[in-house]
């Protein structure tokens, strides 16, 4: 059953078999509005996304609730972090 499964995932990646239920088709459950997260390169004009930049640049230097926030995703995301380790062949 294991295996039948990860073959109809790869085949229908409609969101019919996901280990998440919230991601699962189902009668009960009425579509989300809205469209597809896209490329913010598509979605944005060049003025929007550099009115974003600038403001959370801005936000960044001047907030030190923004800066502990974008800090924690670093530490979160990356540990502590890459370490390089050589292996010598035996």
């Amino acid at each position: 059953m294991n295996r039948l499964f990860k073959l109809a995932s790869k085949f229908l990646s409609f969101g019919w078999f996901s280990p998440y239920e919230s991601a699962n088709w189902s009668p009960r459950r009425s579509r989300v509005p809205g469209a597809y997260p896209g490329d913010a390169k598509r979605d944005y004009t060049s003025g929007i996304r550099n009115e974003l930049v600038r403001r959370s640049r801005y936000l960044y230097k001047n907030s030190g609730f923004v800066r502990e926030l974008v800090g924690n995703m670093t530490v979160y995301s990356t540990g502590d972090g890459i370490k390089p380790q050589a292996q010598f062949p035996t």
